[in-house]
């Protein structure tokens, strides 16, 4: 299995070759894996901001169809960086809802800055929050192993799907 510097040396590389249409899918695809967990959601919308919850569920489908301009983004960004919870004060038994949300923001933030610079390694940034989350599945929840190595498949499959034109939102989520 490729380790997280590999993937992410790999996967920025073949980002630089994709079109602003694709790597805005690729985001919306990255963030989409997150609106699925149903625990960071519901946290997001109980103990944070119910706005950031509609956002986080829309998002996706925005940049999947291209419907955000730079001033937009530039909006999301700011509504993004400023929420903020204190992640220590939260209750043990919402702890790992509290980091999925922490990890969907962080994937939001860079997916947005990545489109925003035109910068791959943002964008990478963006997909490796999506398998930061699966490797903390992994190590407090026992998960398998192998599902961060499917995580990893999956990516650079959707990155080939991409670039040719078939992929869709959903696919492997």
């Amino acid at each position: 299995m490729e380790n997280p510097t590999e993937h992410a040396n790999k996967m920025r590389k073949e980002i630089e070759n994709l079109s602003e249409p694709q790597r805005a899918k690729f985001i919306a695809w990255c963030i989409f894996y997150f609106t699925k967990d149903v625990d960071a959601m519901n946290f997001i919308s109980n103990h944070v901001d119910k706005r950031i919850t509609k956002i986080a569920r829309n998002l996706p489908y925005e940049l999947w169809d291209s419907k955000l301009d730079k001033f937009q983004i530039k909006t999301l960004l700011d509504i993004i960086s400023r929420t903020d919870w204190r992640h220590e004060d939260v209750a043990d038994k919402d702890e790992d809802a509290s980091q999925g949300a922490l990890d969907l923001l962080a994937s939001i933030q860079a997916g947005l800055q990545g489109l925003l610079d035109n910068s791959a390694a943002d964008i990478t940034d963006c997909a490796m929050n999506v398998s930061n989350r699966i490797d903390y599945l992994i190590n407090f929840f026992g998960n398998p192993e192998s599902d961060l190595e499917k995580e990893y498949t999956k990516q650079n499959n959707f990155i080939s799907l991409l670039k040719s034109n078939s992929a869709t939102l959903d696919w492997g989520r």
